[in-house]
């Protein structure tokens, strides 16, 4: 079959999805862990490397402004449960 923008955008969508699914499941089996500082640091490295791929998703211009908004955004949805 060829390929073509729209069958491998949607393919690549899915992957995305799927990856991300699969990083939520890795958290899981974090979050059953007993913590220490290395976990703790480990985590902060994974939300950083998050908020950077999600401040390019977004296209930002000035991306501090962005990972500002990003950490709102976050508060915001923590304060909503």
């Amino acid at each position: 079959m060829k390929k073509n923008p729209k069958s491998e955008f949607t393919r690549l969508i899915n992957d995305n999805r799927e990856l991300l699914k699969m990083i939520g499941d890795e958290l899981e089996t974090w979050a059953a862990a007993d913590p220490d500082w290395c976990g703790v640091g480990s985590l902060g490295h994974i939300k950083h490397c998050q908020i950077e791929l999600l401040t390019w998703m977004r296209g930002a211009d000035e991306e501090e402004k962005m990972h500002q908004k990003i950490e709102n955004e976050l508060k915001n949805r923590r304060q909503a449960k």
